[in-house]
């Protein structure tokens, strides 16, 4: 098993319409496309970034998924509605330590 560290950086004005979105839009289709977030975080003194983590089988599983969601018809139409929501979007791969510690 892997962890999937994603950092998402609202546009500029954008930071409640992003955390809006996330809540009402994203989730519901992430829950439908089997998708689990484990923690989620907004960066204190900076709300314009958000960060979250997703366990997945392997790494190898990442890609296909993600490329599934893109290609969503309802999540195509919330991007549509929201242009310029997302400044950038980072993903981390993160195993865990051999042992669970150092």
């Amino acid at each position: 098993m892997v962890h999937e560290l994603r950092h998402y950086i609202a546009g500029e004005g954008k930071e409640a319409q992003m955390l809006k979105v996330m809540k009402e839009d994203i989730l519901p289709i992430f829950k439908r496309l089997g998708f689990k977030i484990t923690d989620f975080w907004v960066q204190e003194g900076a709300p314009r970034h958000i960060w979250y983590t997703m366990p997945w089988p392997s790494a190898e599983a990442i890609p296909a998924a993600w490329t599934k969601f893109r290609e969503d018809a309802e999540w195509l139409k919330v991007k549509e509605r929201n242009p310029g929501l997302f400044e950038k979007v980072e993903s981390f791969v993160l195993r865990d330590v051999p042992g669970g510690k150092l």
